[in-house]
């Protein structure tokens, strides 16, 4: 924008100079009646007239093409960082015959016989300076399932009872004696492995 500034001051100067000398000229040309003189002067100021209603526009419009435009920008609605919770997408609850399935926190989920009441699930999540915390609530017929993520840290928890750390990819079934069982190993409240007692030959 400065150069066409400069071009436009320093070729609008040029042009007004030569027209006022040649208007001077011209009118002291006819009033002293000397024809050389207003002759030099009508051949300064037709010129120059000419240049400044033709060249002036010109320089003024390629100035206005080389300058940047202004786009006016709308300020984006104020956003929360949420931290990125990888794995969530793919969450369902399902009821198939005697079998209720359910994925949530990347979780798999199997309820053999769960009894009456349908399924259901809801989702609450909380983000502080501590971190983010998302809870699944799930209702699968009889059986109350909490699946909590904290920061990805997943707990479990089964008819209100605490059945510890699962991860991510996990399998948790529970059987129709409600025995809990992740990825094929029974697990007792409180996240302890149960070991099948031995039967006596």
């Amino acid at each position: 924008m400065t150069w066409f500034v400069l071009v436009l001051f320093v070729v609008g100067g040029g042009i007004l100079l030569v027209a006022a000398v040649g208007l001077v000229m011209l009118i002291v040309g006819v009033l002293k009646k000397m024809t050389a003189v207003w002759i030099i002067g009508l051949v300064c100021l037709v010129p120059a007239l000419l240049a400044a209603v033709v060249a002036v526009p010109m320089i003024m419009l390629v100035g206005l093409r080389a300058s940047p435009r202004r786009i006016h920008h709308v300020e984006p609605p104020i956003m929360r960082a949420v931290p990125d919770v990888p794995g969530q997408g793919g969450d369902y609850v399902r009821m198939g015959g005697d079998v209720a399935r359910a994925r949530a926190a990347g979780v798999g989920i199997k309820v053999v016989r769960p009894g009456s009441g349908g399924a259901s699930s809801s989702t609450s999540s909380s983000h502080g300076l501590g971190g983010w915390t998302k809870r699944h609530e799930l209702h699968l017929g009889d059986v109350f399932i909490q699946v909590t993520d904290e920061n990805g840290r997943i707990s479990l928890r089964v008819g209100g009872r605490d059945y510890g750390r699962v991860d991510r990819g996990d399998e948790v079934l529970v059987t129709e004696d409600r025995e809990v069982q992740v990825n094929g190993v029974s697990r007792g409240p409180g996240g302890a492995s149960v070991v099948p007692r031995s039967r006596p030959f």
